[in-house]
């Protein structure tokens, strides 16, 4: 990856929502494994991440959610402008990632491919760098499937105390002035399963503006997200640790459950979402 050196966008604020229903939607286990390398994010100031993999799902009401539940081994830590300021996939992270989108193509189920990373307390850390952008606008126009990235990033003033959690998707790719680019949109309901409940992960408002570096590609042509600003963003923050607004902690709420046909079902929406099952997959839904 290259080193990350420009910030043009605050994820929140000038990249627009998909859709105010839309949803992602995370394992037990994948879910126990981002949380396991943002703790360790907290404790060595170092950047982690990984390939997260999964599957679309659209409601008979045409609402939309992404389903993971197989993540990779761990990218390799590498210097970026700052040591450990960046993530690499190793040989093995891309052969695990093969591996399982052919699973997929054995099925007949169009894979969703998630890179996750954290960042750590160097430099501008509560946004995504354009870079990041970039890779994931380059995976769209190699891998021909949904891409999406994720972000685990320290809050502004909170530092460790509270990780922000977004998540965007890279829509319409293109080559312009022989650079990688995409609409991209953010999808704000980011949920997980725990035993046989759906939970989502809490939010609050957004209660500030990300810093920006001095030099932005905003004015570029060929900028990484070709949409800044088309609408609205969510302004809507989900996150780990304290609520920068009231200083308590931030409370995840129950709003389902698994049903014993495998499908997520939201009790306040009065919606039921069914996720294809890979044939080599045994395990229920949620685990």
């Amino acid at each position: 990856m290259d080193k990350l050196n420009t910030v043009s966008y605050d994820q929140f604020i000038d990249i627009p929502s998909l859709d105010s229903s839309a949803k992602i939607i995370f394992s037990e286990k994948v879910y126990n494994y981002l949380k396991k390398l943002i703790q360790e994010t907290k404790f060595t100031e170092a950047e982690k991440g990984c390939y997260i993999v999964g599957r679309k799902s659209t409601s008979e009401k045409g609402k939309l959610c992404f389903y993971f539940d197989f993540y990779s081994s761990k990218f390799n830590t590498v210097d970026g402008n700052y040591v450990d300021g960046a993530v690499e996939p190793s040989d093995d992270n891309i052969t695990e990632l093969i591996n399982e989108l052919e699973k997929y193509d054995a099925s007949g189920i169009n894979a969703c491919v998630m890179h996750f990373h954290t960042h750590n307390l160097n430099g501008i850390y509560s946004a995504y760098f354009d870079q990041d952008f970039g890779v994931y606008a380059t995976m769209k126009h190699r891998l021909k499937c949904n891409v999406l990235g994720l972000l685990a990033a320290p809050h502004k003033e909170l530092k460790n105390e509270t990780f922000e959690i977004s998540a965007v998707i890279a829509e319409y790719p293109k080559i312009v002035e022989n650079r990688g680019c995409a609409n991209f949109y953010l999808i704000p309901n980011l949920y997980y399963c725990k035993g046989g409940s759906i939970m989502q992960i809490g939010t609050y408002p957004k209660n500030n503006v990300s810093p920006k570096t001095d030099v932005t590609e905003i004015s570029r042509r060929d900028r990484f997200v070709q949409n800044y600003r088309e609408w609205r963003g969510s302004e809507m923050v989900s996150g780990l640790g304290k609520n920068p607004i009231t200083m308590l902690p931030i409370v995840d709420k129950n709003v389902g459950y698994i049903d014993v046909n495998n499908s997520l079902v939201f009790s306040d929406e009065n919606l039921s979402l069914e996720v294809p099952t890979l044939t080599s997959n045994t395990n229920r839904i949620g685990l």
